[in-house]
């Protein structure tokens, strides 16, 4: 009888620990919908999901907006 109970003991503890650590799996380590939000998006952005603007793109815009403001300067000259 001493088996028995010993091994009906031993796996009442296992079954004891499984459910705890089934228990734990199921936690979040995110207190709100708002700081998970947050974590995904600095995931992403590490990611280069969300990509800045690149000063070089800036560059050729300004760029093409001068030479389109001279060009412009330039053909109302001729013209009048």
């Amino acid at each position: 009888m001493g088996r028995a109970e010993t091994s009906n003991s031993s796996a009442v503890a296992v079954a004891q620990a499984e459910v705890q650590r089934a228990g734990s799996a199921w936690g979040c380590r995110y207190s709100s919908s708002a700081e998970f939000e947050a974590a995904v998006l600095r995931a992403r952005l590490r990611a280069g999901v969300y990509r800045a603007v690149r000063c070089r793109y800036v560059l050729y815009a300004s760029a093409l907006t001068g030479m389109l403001a001279v060009a412009s300067h330039l053909v109302n000259y001729i013209l009048r």
